[in-house]
């Protein structure tokens, strides 16, 4: 078995558990206090923690305090305690990965710090993931952003820079090189607005990012947004047709984030519509606001899926195996979380006469 570096709480100092670590060829260091436990925890930084929960009382407020810290929150926790069903659900309630019974046989604890070392943290509580705190999963969404954007960033302003010299120079290269360069370009324009929605979507759920409402011009974002929506919908001979009301009031939202939503609700519709069909984008004024519907002949949202969880994240995967309609990377719960951010509404159905599946995305004008 290849060194493993792991942290041990115990309210009391215990000879036969160091003989199994040792033996098993753990590197470890005890700590008999919480305080304690997160200090080596932080210092040492373990791939996994063994408590001794058989006094429970000292052993529960170990687990809390690793699970409490954003820094240890992540690491798989194994407990020792004694078999009584009544300990087991309060310590996995708590926040422990596994458990050994005592007295201890050695071969059964090896294994057991094994398997959540190379398991990695994923435990359940009250059937739902762990949710990731807020502090860490800023610092998570970040990190990506930093690392993607910048690759990302070079192959867009590669790929247009190839474009404009095969624009200077049409006679030198096949035309069906400045075709593929153009299905490029838009594939990694693409990519890059799929990535930002998703890293986003995390920042939105936790009330993270920030958002500035001030009086927008709706027509202005839609006429953006079709044009983008416009050049991909040549590769399916799709078409795409912009109405909105002559006098349209400017509703209160982030101009830059409306803009997204419009471009991802249009993106899940292209992704849906039949070849050869048109998408069409309706602004109108409706009970004090201002209501975008973008409707397409495309896949539909079956029934009897409610409003709220067609949005959710986990819906998506779900609903592309009923065959209903789902999203685009997480375009649809993206928009849903925008919106509301924005103290909107969204909404979609299909109707079933028609085949036209209808989203609704409305905003307050006050």
């Amino acid at each position: 078995m290849n060194d493993k570096k792991i942290l041990v709480f115990s309210a009391t100092p215990n000879p036969d558990l160091e003989n199994i670590l040792t033996s098993g060829n753990f590197h470890f260091e005890i700590a008999f206090l919480p305080n304690t436990l997160i200090e080596l925890a932080h210092r040492q930084r373990p791939q996994a923690v063994l408590v001794d929960v058989t006094v429970l009382e000292n052993g529960l407020e170990a687990i809390h305090a690793l699970r409490e810290d954003t820094k240890t929150a992540f690491l798989p926790i194994v407990a020792i305690i004694h078999k009584d069903k009544a300990v087991i659900e309060t310590i996995l309630e708590a926040g422990v990965d596994d458990f050994v019974y005592y007295p201890l046989e050695a071969l059964e604890v090896q294994t057991r710090l094994h398997s959540v070392i190379q398991g990695g943290h994923a435990r359940k509580t009250n059937g739902e993931i762990m949710h990731i705190t807020t502090h860490s999963m800023n610092g998570i969404v970040d990190l990506l952003t930093h690392d993607f954007r910048n690759p990302s960033g070079i192959t867009l302003s590669s790929l247009q820079l190839v474009l404009e010299i095969l624009q200077d120079e049409p006679d030198v290269y096949p035309p069906e090189i400045a075709v593929l360069m153009r299905h490029s370009l838009f594939a990694a324009q693409r990519q890059a607005f799929l990535l930002e929605d998703m890293l986003d979507v995390f920042r939105l759920d936790m009330n993270e990012l920030p958002i500035v409402l001030e009086p927008v011009s709706i027509v202005p974002l839609l006429e953006k947004a079709a044009e983008y929506i416009r050049e991909a919908g040549k590769y399916n001979n799709i078409t795409i047709e912009v109405r909105s009301d002559a006098q349209l009031p400017p509703p209160l939202a982030d101009a830059v984030l409306l803009g997204r939503v419009i471009n991802a609700a249009l993106d899940t519709s292209l992704k849906f519509c039949m070849p050869g069909k048109t998408i069409v984008v309706e602004a109108m004024e409706e009970n004090g606001g201002v209501s975008i519907q973008v409707i397409d002949p495309g896949r539909p949202v079956l029934p009897p899926y409610d409003q709220d969880r067609f949005f959710e994240l986990e819906f998506q995967n779900e609903a592309r195996t009923e065959g209903s309609r789902s999203s685009v990377a997480m375009g649809m719960p993206f928009c849903y979380l925008a919106i509301k951010r924005m103290n909107g509404e969204v909404s979609i159905h299909t109707d079933q006469t028609s085949s036209l599946t209808t989203l609704r995305l409305w905003l307050p004008t006050h």
